[in-house]
């Protein structure tokens, strides 16, 4: 972007880079400068837009000011020196942009003039060996030919987009200089709206002057059929071609291997490139990818190859290398193409499609003891031999024991199937209530069914919970079931009336009779005992009392005893009177 000098004054840019090429005033804005010309225009917005980066300048392509009675026709130009002098005899691009100015509240600002704005076609480019700067009151360019200039008639009407003003041209060598602006008087130069004498201003951007270089390339070195021609085309646009065949022409045909080479001139430019061709002889076996195929399994993949030595591959399936594996059945096809055509080919899988389940029954399952079952070989398998863990050889087992049956089999198209089933045994239910139960009555008595190997249970009520809760003496039973067998037990439970029979006198004499103070109850269970004085002092205690106190060496007279039954929850007192 020539025209982008960021941070530097006009004054220092019109000195050390871009030059007025006339007296006549030309703008140079960019982001930091622009401020005079924001407040100028009615709307700013629509004319500070850079093509690229952030500057542009403002010329004068075509206008006229009234001086000492008669319009003079204002121009103005920008001048810049290259980086480097043209080279004699090279071709160069020259391009810049343009986009028209339609703010007229601009038009005093950027420069004197008359009327109001229009569009011209006025815009080219002068490059020059030495500078063209003129100076006097209305200095002009119009002896000057242009050697890139906008066509006559293509007035530039675009003032939202930049259009590009671009030629191509022969350096005569040394030209150092570029000036831009309109080389035609007002006559000359065509406006719009046609007829109307007024002010035409753009904006300018992106001016380069590049050397022209051609894409100088044979390409890479290529492989032609044995019995086949190629065309080896050379850069267009060159100023003559030499081939190492001593043809002149841009392409030559060949049909023989070798290397080429080329040397050839563009302007001042000169080239020369080298390409190899090879010969490829043409693949004269059967092209084979194999023939169709039956496997028994497919679930670690098959390998499909096809014949090396072509260029490139495409299965059916997508891929594009020669060995390709698959995993499921199916038609696969291949084309595979080399400089000297196409070879195709395709092969069938066909996959062995077993039965789900191999062994019937067709998952684990039980039989009652004692009872059998017939294993059998799905009758969708076509067997050619059996084989059984057991040992038989046929395509059925009867089995009566529990345990794990496997089967080998081989089918008629000599495919292997694997298969075993689980099968367990039911046994007869166990079901134990325990022992005749003796109780006192006012209790409860809780039966637990201990069970196993039962999927019911039942009482004689008919309640099938395997506690209970009993409170009146009676048979009672429950039984137990599987699919295969019941069996049943049995419990009586019996309550008695468990008041204690407390005597109120011993006689600790040794005959035997009264010695002990016996409490008599039906039911054995823990009683604690304790006796005392008549005085209330304690002579006597025992948690769980057995029927084993004859008064020690107590004198003869009245206790008094508390009796506990925990069992029932009752507590007895009363005397007792020992005499000896």
């Amino acid at each position: 972007m020539i025209l982008d000098y960021y941070a530097i004054t006009p004054k220092a840019l019109s000195a050390f880079y871009w030059r007025i090429a006339t007296g006549t005033h030309v703008g140079y804005k960019n982001d930091c400068n622009v401020e005079s010309l924001r407040n100028a225009a009615r709307t700013p917005a629509l004319w500070y837009k850079p093509r690229t980066g952030k500057g542009f300048v403002i010329l004068q392509t075509c206008a006229q000011y009234p001086y000492d009675g008669e319009f003079k026709s204002i121009r103005n130009y920008i001048s810049v020196k290259l980086t480097s002098p043209l080279e004699a005899g090279c071709k160069y691009k020259v391009s810049f942009f343009a986009k028209l100015i339609t703010d007229d509240s601009l038009q005093a600002f950027t420069g004197p003039g008359y009327g109001p704005t229009i569009a011209s076609d006025g815009l080219g480019a002068y490059l020059s060996v030495d500078t063209v700067y003129r100076t006097g009151l209305f200095p002009n360019l119009f002896d000057l030919n242009p050697q890139i200039e906008n066509p006559s008639g293509n007035i530039l009407t675009d003032s939202i987009n930049y259009t590009e003003i671009s030629g191509i041209y022969t350096a005569i060598g040394g030209e150092q200089y570029i000036t831009i602006g309109n080389f035609r008087s007002n006559a000359e130069t065509k406006v719009f709206p046609e007829g109307i004498d007024g002010n035409s201003k753009y904006l300018v951007d992106d001016v380069s002057v590049t050397k022209l270089v051609p894409d100088f390339d044979l390409g890479t070195s290529k492989e032609i059929c044995e019995d086949s021609t190629i065309i080896i085309k050379g850069p267009s646009d060159m100023d003559y071609y030499d081939w190492s065949t001593g043809e002149h022409t841009q392409d030559i045909l060949v049909n023989s291997g070798g290397k080429y080479w080329l040397d050839s001139k563009y302007s001042c430019l000169n080239f020369s490139d080298t390409i190899e061709i090879t010969i490829k002889k043409r693949f004269n076996e059967k092209f084979s990818i194999g023939n169709d195929t039956f496997l028994c399994d497919i679930s670690e993949g098959f390998k499909i190859l096809a014949p090396s030595g072509f260029d490139n591959y495409k299965w059916s399936t997508g891929q594009i290398d020669s060995l390709i594996e698959v995993f499921k059945q199916g038609t696969y096809n291949i084309e595979a193409n080399y400089v000297c055509g196409t070879e195709r080919d395709t092969i069938q899988i066909s996959v062995y499609n077993p039965p789900d389940d191999l062994i019937n029954p067709s998952s684990d399952t039980t039989i009652c003891l004692g009872d059998d079952l017939l294993l059998r070989i799905n009758e969708n398998v076509n067997v050619k031999s059996a084989n059984w863990n057991t040992g038989i050889n046929l395509p059925s087992l009867n089995v009566n024991q529990a345990g794990r049956y496997s089967v080998t089999v081989i089918t008629d198209q000599n495919c292997i199937l694997k298969d075993s089933i689980d099968i367990e045994t039911i046994s007869l239910p166990e079901v134990e209530l325990g022992t005749d139960i003796l109780t006192c009555k006012d209790q409860t008595v809780s039966l637990s069914a201990r069970y196993t190997n039962a999927d019911s249970i039942v009482w004689e009520n008919h309640y099938n919970k395997p506690f209970r809760e009993i409170s009146t003496s009676g048979k009672y039973w429950i039984q137990v079931s599987n699919k295969c067998f019941t069996s049943t037990d049995t419990v009586n439970i019996t309550f008695e009336d468990c008041t204690p029979f407390i005597p109120n006198l011993i006689t600790p004499n040794g005959d035997d009779r009264n010695d002990y103070f016996v409490i008599e109850t039906k039911i054995v269970r823990p009683l604690k005992l304790e006796i005392y004085n008549r005085w209330g002092k304690k002579v006597y205690e025992n948690d769980v009392y057995l029927n084993d106190w004859q008064g020690n060496d107590l004198e003869k007279g009245i206790y008094f005893y508390y009796l506990n039954d925990e069992t029932l929850n009752r507590r007895y007192k009363g005397w007792l009177e020992i005499l000896r």
